[in-house]
């Protein structure tokens, strides 16, 4: 059976990817159709059980209970090298300011997320080769609005754990929900949460044979 966690090992900085139901909405079904996962929202564990995500309405703070009963069941992700005190200040300051900004949601993101990650990816050797030799323009992290994931990524890009040359690579405007659970920069799989204790988790869920963190290090949560 694959690993269902009590939400109380939760840490600041862990991911939370969302899994669709039966009930999600038409923007749900859009970014399962440009991403081809079935992992449709992602956010971010500021502790307290508090989840930092980006949705319509745009960037909240929201009670991690009610995140977990708006899915079937969602899973969860942590670095190993874990959130230092510095990063976990960073990270909170981020939120913070970017509420303040009252940040809206990236539609326009969601909706050309498919054309604009081809492009990406066929361009992305002229990209780094542009930004080694100083042509290239960064994209910032302070923005006026996102898309899930895309808030996700500039956490990790304000917070050091990737770095301007890398977040060429890493581009948030590109990168799905279900991206952040297939690349260890992001961290390894810990396992799933669900409102419901009866709830089975689908074997044909793509991290249902994935190799645990505790599996990885060896070591308890």
């Amino acid at each position: 059976m694959s690993k269902i966690l009590n939400k109380n090992v939760l840490q600041t900085g862990d991911i939370i990817l969302c899994y669709k139901n039966g009930k999600f909405d038409a923007l749900g079904k859009a970014i399962q159709s440009v991403t081809k996962s079935e992992y449709v929202h992602a956010g971010i564990y500021l502790g307290d059980n508090i989840v930092a995500e980006s949705i319509t309405s745009g960037l909240a703070k929201e009670n991690l209970n009610n995140v977990l009963q708006r899915y079937d069941h969602v899973a969860i992700f942590r670095r190993h090298d874990a959130w230092d005190e510095g990063r976990v200040r960073l990270l909170k300051y981020f939120v913070e300011k970017m509420l303040e900004s009252k940040c809206k949601y990236n539609f326009s993101g969601v909706f050309n997320f498919k054309g604009a990650k081809e492009e990406h990816q066929q361009t992305l050797t002229k990209q780094l080769e542009d930004y080694f030799n100083g042509d290239g323009v960064q994209i910032s992290p302070i923005k006026e609005n996102y898309f899930c994931s895309e808030f996700v990524v500039d956490c990790f890009v304000v917070t050091g754990f990737i770095e301007p040359s890398a977040a060429v690579l890493y581009n948030s405007t590109v990168t799905a929900p279900g991206d952040l659970g297939r690349d260890a920069t992001f961290g390894y799989f810990l396992g799933y949460l669900s409102s419901d204790s009866q709830y089975d988790i689908p074997e044909n869920d793509e991290f249902y044979n994935v190799s645990t963190w505790e599996d990885i290090f060896g070591s308890k949560i």
